[in-house]
């Protein structure tokens, strides 16, 4: 999700003359690109040779998006003399599709010339917003989208904004079910692709991402803090879903437990029937017809991708590739059901499909100095089915005027972060976009309005330097034939068909926040490396990598899954963390029987009336270095069900401070050991996943909660956490060799090798 700078337009850029990029040549011949496996690792390959997967792209925001202006000029050479070949570029058919019913890809060219101007090689990447546009919108108006909660905010007629800069609202947007739009749309993408292929300018382009939803991210509209959607078009869809699921109106009565439902009767659940009757949870006996209608709206939204990526795919006369924003898993402001990207593996597994992307995660705590960088898709999943994840690196590194008196602070913390956020998808063998707002030319204090010279998010020598740097590392790994591999050996195992079964209106359900998002900085906080998978993709990973499963949002498993963690995980003396209420759903019962069983703890229903908060025991104190009064938050408001342990083979490691139940427990068997979080913690400092790690097989490069590692490729990365300039810092390699490195700044970074401990990229 993007936050836009409004100051940028204030400020108007000059552009280049049209008679200028009239005379910009253009490529000789076609370029040709594909993703493929080279290396272990997903890459872009270019007329057949591999690419190193560093990409720049502009803005959508008036005052940066247009290539031939100005300042996207100056970002845009900047980077290419850095040597970035590949660049992404905007485009819309709100610029491009007339009331008459042509397309005037005029535009398109225009951008491609502007690119070209700068960076005669580029080879480009198009966004292409295939929203109506806003003048087919005001001419069907039936084909909108409503909302079960609020009225449609109008937009705005005037002023120069972003077609998509309001798109966080409930606004006036087409319904994603709209069968009109999908027709007149598609029918526009497959001509743009005709047409844009046989023009000089169409030979620098090697790929298409399809972009609709909030921001152009399949968000659905509203979803932040509204219920989508009550338009006849989605009616008439979940009609249409409904008959293809259930056959006969029997077995439809039978499911959604309504002898008075017929497949005309269908509507789409209001906001009351949305309304989760079991706390956080949805009962799959009694609330089948909201579980369906989810379902229904989030298989057509990846249908919608999956269907304007093969319309890219035949159309265009060569080989090219398609991507699009999905997978976001990770900070989904609890929002995962009303417009998160639940049918991930449908849209992964699609052959239509080459890289799927997204911003980083915006919480909690990763975006400043210091913090923990990470994506928001479960990464290694795209590695096991052989797609390219791409970062969207979209934070400025705040650079102040030169002039400011703490420039060189500003500065270093810049470098710092960038450097973090790119060796983090170096390691994750997967690939990057440098996102460019571009006008960061005005900044509010408390007090003053300062001015700052317009510029490029990374507009500064050394920090274009570092990027030039992390890309020769990629390319040389590339040159040298090292093939990727991952050094973690915890899994993080997430879910996305969990979902279905919990509360989706606002602020019901804290526990996919607590149980991933705030469970994963604990992880990355606990001195290890670790890769996140999506729970469909368990049994394709390669088991005897991993000492340590951690089980996230993993409330439902198939027979066949908790067969496959009975025969090929409890084993190998691994060790088994299992958070909140795994396996407690099942096909049609809500069951915590099914929880013990899988768990191998005892465990009982609790009430909780108070704030939720959790005492240490004294082991669990003592490896924090507090005392065993100390709490823990999980949640100011009580969340139900919640659970406790009651057996009295398991130890316990938490309690509940109002009842003083046991909230965490470990068991240990003849070939496995099992651990339970039955509340995660809202922390980072007491979390308890941090201290269950530790106590694990796990390699602990270093136990330092300031700390973060990255590990990959043969590479380890080390970040610290606002420690003093000159510390001293040492890291155990997983060949027992202690490398102790000198810390030169504030909130940076070190980049070593695996193996030998050879520093490759000192901090900043």
């Amino acid at each position: 999700m993007k936050f836009y700078n409004i100051i940028s337009i204030l400020f108007i850029p000059f552009i280049i003359s049209g008679q200028e990029l009239c005379k910009v040549k253009m490529p000789k011949k076609p370029l040709k690109a594909k993703v493929e496996m080279h290396l272990n690792r997903p890459t872009i390959f270019i007329d057949e040779k591999p690419q190193s997967t560093v990409i720049y792209g502009l803005t959508d925001v008036p005052g940066g998006r247009w290539s031939w202006e100005e300042l996207a000029q100056h970002n845009l050479k900047v980077f290419c003399e850095k040597g970035i070949r590949m660049y992404q570029l905007d485009i819309s058919f709100e610029h491009m599709w007339k009331e008459d019913g042509s397309l005037d890809i005029s535009l398109a060219q225009k951008q491609i010339r502007g690119l070209l101007n700068v960076c005669p090689n580029a080879a480009l990447f198009f966004r292409l917003h295939v929203n109506a546009p806003f003048w087919w919108l005001d001419k069907h108006r039936e084909e909108m989208v409503v909302y079960a909660d609020t009225n449609a905010v109008p937009r705005l007629d005037y002023g120069l904004t972003s077609p998509i800069a309001d798109d966080p609202k409930p606004m006036e947007r087409i319904s994603l079910a709209s069968e009109k739009w999908l027709k007149e749309s598609s029918k526009m993408t497959k001509l743009f692709c005709e047409k844009l292929s046989k023009t000089p300018e169409g030979r620098a382009l090697i790929g298409i991402q399809v972009a609709c939803g909030v921001y152009g991210e399949w968000h659905y509209w509203g979803f932040l803090k509204s219920e989508p959607d009550l338009s006849e078009a989605m009616i008439t869809a979940f009609k249409k879903w409904s008959e293809e699921k259930y056959q006969t109106e029997a077995k439809l009565k039978k499911a959604w437990s309504d002898d008075k439902i017929t497949f005309d009767k269908i509507k789409v659940p209001d906001l009351k029937d949305r309304e989760s009757t079991r706390g956080i949870f949805r009962n799959p006996k009694t609330e089948q017809f909201t579980i369906d209608y989810y379902r229904c709206q989030h298989e057509l939204v990846a249908n919608r991708i999956i269907h304007f990526c093969k319309i890219v795919k035949e159309s265009w006369p060569r080989p090219i590739i398609t991507g699009t924003f999905y997978g976001y898993f990770f900070s989904l402001f609890g929002r995962e059901v009303s417009g998160g990207h639940l049918e991930f593996q449908k849209v992964l597994e699609s052959k239509y499909v080459d890289y799927l992307s997204a911003p980083q995660s915006y919480g909690p705590k990763s975006r400043k100095n210091g913090e923990v960088y990470r994506s928001r898709g479960l990464v290694t999943s795209c590695m096991l089915n052989k797609k390219l994840w791409l970062d969207e690196m979209d934070y400025e590194p705040n650079l102040h005027y030169h002039y400011y008196k703490k420039f060189h602070k500003y500065l270093s913390a810049g470098r710092a972060s960038t450097r973090r956020n790119m060796i983090y998808s170096l390691l994750k063998g997967m690939g990057l976009w440098f996102y460019d707002f571009g006008i960061t030319g005005v900044e509010f204090d408390d007090f003053h309005l300062k001015y700052n010279p317009p510029q490029g998010y990374w507009d500064h020598p050394k920090i274009m330097d570092d990027i030039h740097t992390i890309k020769k590392i990629v390319e040389n790994k590339i040159v040298s034939e090292e093939a990727f591999n991952s050094d973690a050996d915890v899994l993080y195992v997430c879910d996305t068909e969990s979902s279905y079964y919990t509360a989706s209106l606002n602020n019901q359900n804290p526990m996919t926040v607590l149980s991933v998002d705030w469970g994963s900085l604990a992880a990355f906080r606990s001195g290890v490396a670790f890769d996140a998978i999506h729970l469909a993709d368990l049994e394709k990973v390669d088991m005897g990598q991993y000492k340590t499963i951690v089980f996230g949002n993993t409330y439902k498993f198939s027979q066949k899954q908790k067969n496959y963690i009975r025969d090929y995980v409890a084993k190998d003396n691994r060790h088994l963390i299992w958070t909140y209420a795994p396996a407690f759903v099942e096909d049609d019962s809500l069951n915590i029987a099914a929880m013990s069983e899988l768990v191998g703890i005892n465990l009982k229903e609790t009430s909780l009336r108070d704030t939720v908060q959790l005492v240490l025991s004294s082991k669990v104190a003592d490896f924090f270095g507090e005392n065993d009064s100390v709490y823990c938050m999980v949640n100011k408001k009580p969340f139900s069900p919640a659970f406790t342990v009651q057996d009295s083979e398991a130890t316990p490691l938490l309690y509940y401070k109002e009842n003083r139940q046991v909230a965490s427990a470990f068991k240990k068997f003849n070939d496995y050991t099992s651990w339970y979080i039955a509340a995660p913690a809202k922390e980072e400092k007491n979390n308890i996943l941090r201290y269950i790690i530790s106590q694990t097989d796990a390699h602990q490069y270093i136990n330092d909660p300031s700390a973060v590692v990255y590990a990959g490729w043969g590479m380890l990365f080390y970040y610290n956490y606002f420690r003093q300039s000159g510390e001293q810092r040492t890291i155990r390699l997983k060949n027992q060799k202690e490398v102790t490195i000198t810390l030169p700044n504030i909130g940076c970074g070190v980049l070593i090798d695996a193996k030998t401990g050879e520093i490759l990229m000192e901090g900043s």
